[in-house]
């Protein structure tokens, strides 16, 4: 996938449980970070991807792209 090139290792780790319909706060207890943080990851990545500002958009985008 190229879009993915533009991630980092830690966003493509999240991108990857958020394709699983993990939670914020699962992924947060999963990688040892705040709930925060991993809002802050998602921002990121939704700015990377050119993911419009719509709720839901960047688990639409992880399930049909990154399984």
């Amino acid at each position: 996938m190229t879009t993915n090139k533009k991630l980092t290792a830690t966003e493509s780790r999240i991108l990857s449980l958020i394709s699983q319909q993990k939670q914020s706060k699962e992924i947060a207890e999963i990688l040892f970070v705040s709930e925060k943080t991993i809002r802050n990851h998602r921002y990121n990545i939704k700015k990377k991807l050119d993911l419009p500002k719509e709720n839901n958009s960047l688990l639409k985008w992880a399930i049909l792209n990154f399984k």
